[in-house]
């Protein structure tokens, strides 16, 4: 199976409620739109002063660190899961 990093999946090959975050992909390259994405991300949290890392909008809301942890770990599975399909093992993966 050959590779193809200039197009979107098929809407037959991810879960109808991914749709919408399939849509919010630009067409392109994905390896250049996570590069760009990824110097965009570390400028503007290199920007945000470390005081302000546990700051929230309101009560009982996540604060920066919360959110870039969320992020992170985000990353870190769907990574895993990038890693297990390349692998050629389709077996079924637990919802998180």
């Amino acid at each position: 199976m050959d590779i193809v990093f200039n197009q979107k999946p098929l809407p037959e090959e991810y879960p109808g409620h991914y749709t919408h975050y399939v849509d919010l992909v630009p067409e392109g390259n994905i390896i250049k739109t996570f590069e760009k994405q990824s110097a965009i991300a570390h400028e503007f949290l290199s920007n945000i002063p470390e005081e302000l890392g546990d700051h929230t909008y309101a009560f009982g809301k996540w604060t920066i660190k919360d959110i870039v942890g969320h992020l992170s770990d985000t990353e870190r599975i769907f990574s895993s899961r990038a890693l297990r399909i390349a692998r050629g093992r389709y077996t079924a993966i637990t919802g998180f």
